[in-house]
């Protein structure tokens, strides 16, 4: 089976899930490529290789080469290259910035388009429900014999992208990652949501390092420094351990926008000898890194983080999670039970849920054997794309009949 995947970048350094599915696909024997609409960044040689995905077929976004080719398909292609055009117009015009972006993207989406239909797969699958289903629209529209799909994340949703709600009510598979969102699709999008299957985005349980002894008192962080992260609620939280506990530590792994900002915090709250600022590290040392870590503090306040799979991995590397109430955070952690949850912007709970690990008031033992056994029963990488592959495979199948 050929599966063709359209996303926007391909790898990139925040969706380490995406590259596990393809790798996952991989090794089941399916034939994948991956359709990128942007540029490729700096670090995506580097990142393909470090993630083991360097020998997928990977196309970008190619600047004016692609502009060129996309005038070559619209001489050989002029009917769909006329339906992409008035569809975008039709779809998008109410929303002015998602109008400007699908016309510059419109280009690439014809190159995308062009390859597939010398590619002939039999799955085309959009992996985020935004821009990506500008591909999938055409193809609906002019390869009926191919498979389509689509997926709702997170921030897809809340953009609310025109053609979202056409292309996934046309699709043969919806899925989401998170059982919050599927009335939130329906509500959004009009798909009905007994046709949204929730299958979630799982972890390479044969990939985890040895466990490894803990470093006393250490907490870790991970994700992007960016707006809305929490990343300066940890450093706030670290502070305030320090005063009962001296030698708390924290550790920040990954890099962005706000770096010198935090490393600013944690200089004026007196706390810059005890914050270590990593910066972007391989997936592979990050689960190193959750291994040592007694606790994982991860303190988001965005709507875009649904069941964060650095969440999922803290889990199961056996850190006590102490984490904020995200959209659909009750399917991952049951508080006091497999973790901790707080408010949004409550540093105060954080630390005393932190504190009453530090101080043995909570049993760790418990906690992280029940955290452990929530991420293999239900998360799970290999069940997850299990799922995919089972669904794509009868869905071909009948499309062939």
């Amino acid at each position: 089976m050929r599966v063709a995947y359209i996303t926007m970048l391909f790898p990139a350094a925040s969706e380490t899930f995406a590259t596990g599915d393809v790798r996952a696909l991989v090794a089941r024997g399916i034939d994948m490529s991956v359709h990128s609409l942007r540029f490729a960044a700096r670090s995506t040689p580097g990142l393909a290789v470090e993630r083991e995905v360097d020998r997928v077929p990977r196309t970008y976004n190619r600047g004016w080469q692609s502009l060129v080719t996309s005038l070559m398909v619209a001489v050989k292609r002029p009917r769909a290259t006329l339906d992409l055009l008035t569809a975008i117009v039709r779809h998008c015009a109410s929303r002015p910035e998602h109008l400007l972006k699908s016309l510059v993207l419109a280009p690439r989406v014809l190159e995308v388009f062009d390859d597939l239909q010398r590619e002939r797969p039999d799955v085309v699958h959009a992996f985020w429900s935004n821009y990506p289903s500008l591909v999938v629209y055409l193809v609906q529209r002019h390869m009926p014999g191919v498979v389509t799909s689509i997926s709702f994340g997170a921030h897809d949703i809340l953009e609310r992208h025109g053609f979202s709600g056409p292309v996934a009510n046309e699709a043969d598979f919806v899925r989401t990652l998170a059982r919050v969102n599927v009335h939130q699709v329906e509500d959004a999008f009009g798909v009905p949501g007994d046709t949204i299957e929730v299958v979630y985005n799982g972890v390479d349980l044969e990939r985890l390092p040895p466990p490894a002894q803990r470093v006393p008192r250490s907490i870790i962080t991970a994700g992007r420094l960016a707006e809305d992260k929490g990343v300066d609620h940890v450093i706030r939280a670290i502070a305030r351990l320090r005063q009962d506990y001296p030698d708390a530590s924290l550790r920040v792994l990954g890099d962005g926008p706000l770096l010198p900002k935090l490393r600013a915090l944690a200089e004026h709250l007196g706390v810059g000898d005890a914050v270590s600022f990593e910066g972007h590290v391989s997936h592979a040392d990050l689960l190193e890194e959750m291994r040592r870590a007694e606790v994982l503090l991860f303190l988001s306040e965005t709507h875009y983080d649904r069941l964060p799979n650095v969440v999922k991995e803290g889990m199961v590397c056996g850190c006590v999670c102490v984490v904020t109430d995200t959209d659909g955070i009750d399917e991952l952690i049951t508080h006091g039970t497999s973790g901790f949850v707080v408010k949004r912007g409550d540093v105060d709970a954080a630390v005393r849920h932190v504190a009453d690990v530090f101080g043995r008031r909570v049993p760790i033992s418990e906690l992280t054997r029940e955290a452990d056994a929530v991420i293999r029963r239900d998360f799970d990488r290999q069940v997850s794309v299990g799922r995919y592959h089972e669904r794509w495979t009868n869905l071909v199948a009948r499309k062939r009949a």
